[in-house]
């Protein structure tokens, strides 16, 4: 078993639980079909499960103690009980954040959360031990959850904010307590819960309720002029460092080139002129990039190196990797950004993939599909999309699902290929509409459910990722 991470009767203690202390636990766990031995199994529940379905099998996978709050048939000595089993989980990663000495980086924006972690993470670890939250935990159960996960020898800790509701940032941030807060940017994702674009602003600044006294705020320059990023009520002792393409910021975004596998950025921090690579394109990724080196400076250290080691970044599944595969004996390329999808990041992938001209290919296609939450703005977001595609290099369009119907009825006939209302019919059509030497741009929500697409395109076929 891993090195002990937690203890019974530390965890009792903190959870106010009844059973058994006399256990040591090396991990936490909510599913049961990735738990390891020895991890603590909370059997959380909601409207469409049931944690407690899922002890027998987390108890045959070595739970060390399974966390309940209902009367259990299985190892009684292995159940621990409790009267709200979220309430637990939450309290336990409220603990765990304030026995933690390490220092504790916030991450919240509406685009690029998980790659802007994912960057600070890989960067950081030229300085000492990082942890990092995992995928995309970053809700009301992601970061607690998160949180009991950090190691004990940690030094940075990155962790994931995210929100579909008010309220929601100001709640979690009281619970992370991060030494370093950052906030990407904002845009129109999630407007579906919201009234206005200031008010999702509000939220997204509302992650400095728990920021500690003393600590660093990063965020974008574009945000400087909202109300809601005026923080000079804020009772505390605040550091601010801001990123952008304006040249007002402290950390500018002077000039970007490609040349479609990698760009070439020249950046500027206060009077400091640098200059680094990145093995992708994409103007976005070069501002997420310098919103992770502002996390760097924030903690003190030389940002050179930090930026340096960026030119070995690889990007995440689903956050525009590159694969060259074959499919039914035609060679494609593929750009998947399949993971997740708003109106500013669609924009920021159909800009990147249309400036793209000088790879072995001979047809741009867009595989698209909907953007999801974004309430009464859905029409218009959608339209927007189909002028963008229109005024784009992009020659083929295939779309699938209810709301880009919006955009396939307003592309110009010469770039339509199919629509489609299920993904399952487009994928069963996938091997007459794609042709040799294609290069593919998969993008949409994540219930859009394009990530099959992918999935499809990369499972049965040999694959070469390229970043």
């Amino acid at each position: 078993m891993k090195e002990s991470l937690w203890n019974g009767k530390e965890v009792l203690s903190v959870i106010k639980g009844h059973g058994s202390d006399n256990w040591n636990a090396s991990g936490v766990s909510i599913d049961s079909r990735t738990l390891n031995p020895g991890d603590i199994f909370f059997a959380l529940y909601g409207k469409n499960y049931d944690g407690h379905d899922f002890i027998p099998e987390a108890l045959d996978r070595g739970a060390e103690v399974v966390i309940s709050n209902a009367p259990s048939k299985f190892s009684y000595e292995k159940i621990i009980f409790v009267d709200d089993v979220l309430m637990a989980l939450t309290n336990l990663g409220i603990y765990a954040r304030n026995r933690t000495k390490a220092m504790v980086i916030a991450v919240t924006g509406s685009s690029g959360k998980t790659t802007l972690k994912e960057m600070i993470a890989f960067g950081l670890s030229e300085y000492g031990k990082v942890y990092s939250s995992h995928s995309s935990y970053n809700n009301h159960i992601g970061v607690p959850l998160s949180l009991t996960r950090i190691p004990l020898d940690a030094q940075y800790v990155i962790i994931e904010i995210g929100m579909n509701r008010m309220g929601e940032i100001s709640n979690l941030s009281n619970i992370t307590k991060p030494n370093i807060a950052v906030i990407n940017n904002v845009g129109t994702a999630h407007f579906e819960f919201f009234k206005s674009i200031e008010e999702i602003k509000k939220e997204k600044a509302s992650i400095t309720d728990g920021l500690l006294n003393q600590g660093h705020l990063i965020y974008n320059y574009d945000l400087i002029t909202s109300p809601s990023f005026n923080f000079e009520s804020l009772n505390k002792e605040i550091d601010f460092l801001t990123f952008g393409k304006n040249k007002e910021a402290d950390f500018s975004l002077s000039n970007y080139e490609f040349n479609n596998d990698k760009c070439r950025i020249n950046a500027k921090y206060k009077d400091q002129n640098m200059n680094f690579y990145l093995p992708f394109i994409g103007k976005h990724m070069a501002l997420n990039c310098l919103a992770a080196a502002s996390v760097c400076i924030s903690l003190g250290n030389n940002p050179k190196n930090f930026l340096k080691k960026m030119g070995s970044f690889e990007l995440i599944e689903g956050r525009g990797k590159r694969y060259i595969c074959e499919y039914y004996g035609k060679k494609i390329n593929i750009i998947d950004e399949s993971y997740n999808s708003n109106p500013d990041s669609m924009s920021a992938a159909i800009q990147t993939f249309s400036s793209i001209n000088n790879l072995d290919f001979k047809r741009k296609v867009l595989i698209v599909g909907d953007m999801l939450e974004l309430g009464t703005l859905t029409q218009k977001a959608h339209e927007n999309i189909a002028s963008e595609i229109n005024n784009s290099s992009i020659d083929f369009v295939l779309a699938c699902g209810k709301e880009i119907k919006y955009t396939w009825e307003k592309i110009i006939d010469e770039k339509k290929g199919s629509y489609y209302s299920e993904t399952d019919s487009l994928i069963e059509d996938l091997g007459e509409l794609i042709r040799d030497e294609d290069l593919l741009l998969l993008k949409g929500s994540s219930s859009s459910n394009v990530h099959k697409i992918a999935k499809k395109l990369l499972s049965h076929f040999p694959v070469r990722k390229i970043a």
